[in-house]
């Protein structure tokens, strides 16, 4: 899949997730925390949430990051598990 269908795909779906009134998300990070990459488009150095993250800003939802899920998640409209690289070395 290439980068620009999978970000208009994120995009599309926050979009309809916002317009259903989602104001509060939690990302949790739950992969390798030595996981990053260079943005190709900014050339910063970024994390697997970087893409949620900046999709969740561009529609306004709120959002709070965590490593460890939280034990009560019903203050949240919306849940991102991030599973993305994880390896054991």
């Amino acid at each position: 899949m290439s980068k620009q269908f999978v970000s208009t795909f994120i995009f599309l779906f926050l979009f309809i997730i916002s317009s259903l009134s989602a104001q509060n998300a939690f990302v949790w990070k739950n992969e390798n925390p030595t996981f990053f990459f260079t943005d190709p488009e900014t050339g910063y150095i970024v994390g697997g949430n970087y893409s949620i993250t900046q999709a969740l800003d561009s529609c306004n939802v709120s959002y709070e990051t965590g490593s460890n899920l939280p034990v009560d998640l019903s203050g949240f409209d919306l849940v991102f598990i991030l599973c993305g690289s994880w390896c054991e070395g």
